[in-house]
């Protein structure tokens, strides 16, 4: 056969070759994922875009012991880089002559995500609830992805224990969590750095302390701080509850089956360079009683202060106090206790 016959006879298999070569790759390419694609791995939950907030969810239930429920679940998609406030109430009340003394009751709000790099939270706390009075559970949490990520929260409340008197008692659950992002400066106080701690019967002690350089905040004329804190404590009625960190902190001495009657105590103050007192902006106090039934408390406060044009100092310190008049001690846990700052720069 000529050479340029030859020739001719082959070409078609060369372009069958090549046809079937492109065909492998773009089945390739479909089955291998993106790497520079935003969700492009199996399981990802990156978000496409990111949740309008101010957001609120709220849900009702009932819980009957022994129950644990979840309420309010919701996803939300955040930006990495910001600092979220997410801040949680629950109320609920025992029927006025149902069964037992007391009833426990543990809330919490959690808030997770699927992604690595962005930190999943906690924080609750639990109370002990007396008949026909109503109680509500204060706390929160600051969120701070360090990626784009989709969270999801919810809300749960618990009474696991069956061989209690108060077992077959029905309960309302009202729940919300908000969630918004801070615009200014956002901190949380490292409250394992002080707690737990147990404050003696006469003592007066600063059980959570931070302070914050005026000059991290924005230069502005209406400058404004607002402070959120939760103290989840103990009244020192027996040993059982006071456990924490691999001990109990109520000791023999501590014990009283009276009770704690405590002064609590939120304060913001200005310190000049030496680190004296120069200026109190707020200083809020409540008095609350725990006796053996209620046991153990979440203590709430909050204060909006704002701060001169001309401060007399350089530090602003926040403080929360207790005062304990006794005659029981009381323990301040470090699980479920949060204080955050945030610089208000709205209006």
């Amino acid at each position: 056969m000529p050479p340029d016959q030859a020739r001719r006879a082959r070409l078609p298999l060369t372009w069958i070759l090549a046809a079937l070569a492109v065909a492998a790759l773009v089945a390739l390419a479909l089955i291998l994922p993106d790497p520079e694609r935003p969700g492009g791995s199996e399981g990802s939950e990156a978000p496409t875009t990111p949740t309008a907030l101010p957001l609120e969810s709220t849900e009702s239930t009932t819980l009957t012991v022994p129950q644990d429920v979840r309420i309010a679940e919701r996803s939300i998609d955040l930006v990495g880089g910001s600092s979220y406030l997410v801040t949680v109430e629950v109320t609920t009340e025992k029927p006025e002559g149902s069964a037992g003394e007391a009833m426990y009751m543990g809330i919490g709000l959690q808030c997770a995500s699927h992604d690595p790099q962005a930190d999943g939270r906690s924080v609750g706390g639990t109370q002990n609830l007396l008949d026909g009075e109503q109680t509500t559970f204060r706390n929160q949490l600051l969120l701070t992805p360090e990626v784009d990520a989709r969270y999801s929260c919810n809300i749960t409340a618990s009474n696991p224990y069956e061989e209690v008197a108060a077992a077959g008692v029905t309960v309302e659950i009202n729940g919300t969590w908000i969630i918004d992002r801070a615009t200014g400066l956002a901190l949380e106080t490292e409250v394992d750095e002080m707690l737990p701690a147990t404050v003696p019967t006469g003592e007066v002690q600063v059980v959570l302390k931070q302070t914050i350089p005026l000059a991290e905040l924005t230069e502005r004329s209406d400058r404004r701080l607002r402070v959120l804190s939760s103290l989840h404590v103990t009244t020192c009625t027996g040993v059982n509850g006071s456990r924490e960190a691999g001990r109990a902190w109520c000791a023999e001495e501590d014990i009283d089956e009276t009770g704690s009657d405590v002064i609590d105590r939120l304060r913001l103050e200005i310190l000049d360079s030496q680190g004296a007192v120069c200026d109190v902006i707020a200083d809020s106090s409540s008095e609350v009683q725990i006796d053996r039934h209620r046991h153990h408390q979440l203590l709430a406060a909050e204060e909006t202060a704002e701060l001169r044009d001309e401060p007399c100092g350089e530090t602003l310190r926040i403080s929360r106090v207790i005062e304990n008049r006794g005659l029981a001690s009381l323990v301040v846990h470090s699980s479920n206790t949060s204080m955050i700052a945030l610089e208000v720069t709205d209006g």
